[in-house]
C-alpha cells in the first residue's frame, strides 16, 4: 500500500506484476502525490520510522498523477 515509491526497480516488478495477472485481472495501486508524501513523512510524528529511516536511492517522494499513468503504461 503506497510502497511503489519505495521501490528503486518499480518497472521490473511491475512487468513482472503484469506477467502473473490472468487475463482480466487488475493491479491496484495506491500512491501519495509528492506533496503529500512529504507532509506524511516529516508530519508524521507518532510513526518513528517516517523519521529515523529517511530515503534510499532510487525511492522517491511519491508519484504526480501523470507520472502515475506513465509509469503503469
Amino acid at each position: 500500500m503506497a510502497s511503489l515509491n519505495h521501490i528503486p526497480n518499480r518497472e521490473a516488478v511491475l512487468r513482472e506484476a503484469h506477467r502473473l495477472l490472468s487475463r482480466g485481472g487488475r493491479l491496484v495501486v495506491t500512491n501519495l502525490t509528492p506533496r503529500l508524501s512529504r507532509i506524511w513523512h516529516f508530519g508524521a510524528f507518532w510513526d518513528k520510522d517516517q523519521h529515523e529511516r529517511g530515503m534510499e536511492e532510487g525511492e522517491v517522494w511519491g508519484f504526480t498523477h501523470e507520472e502515475l499513468v506513465e509509469l503503469l503504461a
